[in-house]
């Protein structure tokens, strides 16, 4: 079957007359193309060779709101001093190599607004680092998020113990 410019290939109808599959992620056909929220126009060949009209097939919502990304692991400290420096570190997966966008809250925006790091690109399988120095004793619920190409997300949260350094 075609499917916008790729290929959906190994389906089978059980009458000659209709065809059942479920919508992949990504096809392949004239290179990687991802699939997401849009219309596509889709035919089908049978096996001797025939090809029907392109019809439009119109995809207007994707399931859930994690998709198949995810953020494998966060390493990181979960407890600082005021003014020290903590670097954490996230472990991104996209099965289908689409470019992410990582971002982060650190959890303390009621000190100053907004407290969140500038978005970084990347793409599957990467580690992606982010530092923030916390000026205020609390405890913090720290926010990572990666969103792909089709705005599918994938959210991970650790809490973080900062506390004022005692000198004796």
């Amino acid at each position: 079957m075609r499917f916008g410019n790729g290929v959906i290939a190994d389906l089978r109808s059980g009458d000659g007359r209709t065809l059942t599959f479920t919508v992949p992620s990504e096809i392949s056909g004239y290179g990687y193309q991802p699939i997401g929220l849009g219309s596509y126009n889709v035919s089908v060949t049978n096996a001797l060779g025939q090809t029907s009209n392109a019809v439009p097939f119109t995809i207007t919502s994707i399931g859930g709101n994690t998709g198949p990304i995810s953020i494998t692991s966060v390493n990181g400290p979960t407890n600082l001093y005021t003014g020290q420096t903590g670097t954490w570190a996230i472990y991104v997966n996209s099965p289908s190599n689409t470019q992410l966008t990582s971002s982060v809250r650190w959890g303390d925006e009621n000190y100053y607004g907004y407290a969140a790091a500038v978005p970084q690109t990347t793409y599957s399988s990467n580690s992606v680092t982010f530092s923030h120095t916390y000026q205020n004793p609390g405890t913090y619920t720290v926010t990572f998020t990666v969103t792909n190409q089709n705005g599918q997300q994938n959210s991970s949260s650790v809490t973080v113990n900062v506390s004022y350094r005692t000198y004796y």
